[in-house]
C-alpha cells in the first residue's frame, strides 16, 4: 500500500510539472515559492488512528520570494493529515483540486498546479495529527497559477474561464 501511495505521490508530482505550461492560451506566472498555514475547521487525524473528516478549510498563501498568487482561498476537504483530497476557489476566482498524501498537498488544476508540504503547528498545544486535532497546519513549497484566455483553451480550462 505504501508503494502504491509513493507511486501516486511521484506520478501527480510529475503531472504538476508539467501542466503548467500545457496548452497554448494559458499564461503561467512561473510560480510562487512560498509559506503559508491552512486553517480546518475541524481537526484532521491519521489514516490508521482516526475517522475520516468531511470539513471545510482556509489556506493562506502570502510568504513568496517572486509574487502572490493567492492570498487566501477556502473549500472543502476529505479525509485525513496523511491523505486527503479537497477542492476550492481562491479569493480571486481560481478554482483548484487537491491530491494529499504522505503530508503533501498536491494541487492538480484547473488553474492552481504545484505542491505544499504541511505540518501542524506544534506551538499550539493539542495540534496534532497524531491526537485527531490538528486544526492549524504549516505549509510551504511551491505554486503555479494558470490564467486561463481566449481565443485558444488550453485542455485544462474550460470555454469562458
Amino acid at each position: 500500500m505504501r508503494r502504491r501511495a509513493a507511486a501516486l505521490h511521484v506520478a501527480v508530482l510529475a503531472v504538476a510539472a508539467v501542466l503548467p505550461t500545457a496548452g497554448a492560451g494559458a499564461v503561467d506566472n512561473g510560480g510562487c515559492v512560498g509559506t503559508g498555514t491552512l486553517f480546518v475547521d475541524s481537526g484532521l487525524g491519521m489514516r490508521k488512528l482516526h475517522n475520516r473528516k468531511d470539513t471545510t478549510f482556509v489556506l493562506t498563501f502570502v510568504t513568496c520570494t517572486n509574487k502572490v498568487i493567492l492570498n487566501a482561498s477556502g473549500g472543502s476537504i476529505s479525509g485525513w493529515c496523511d491523505w486527503a483530497s479537497a477542492n476550492g476557489i481562491t479569493t480571486n476566482g481560481h478554482k483548484f483540486n487537491v491530491k494529499g498524501s504522505s503530508m503533501t498537498l498536491n494541487f492538480v488544476g484547473p488553474e492552481l498546479y504545484g505542491a505544499l508540504d504541511m505540518v501542524p503547528d506544534v506551538t499550539i498545544p493539542g495540534n496534532n495529527c497524531a491526537t485527531g486535532t490538528a486544526k492549524i497546519l504549516l505549509v510551504t513549497g511551491k505554486l503555479a497559477k494558470i490564467e486561463c484566455g481566449s481565443p485558444a483553451t488550453p485542455p485544462n480550462c474550460k470555454a469562458g474561464d
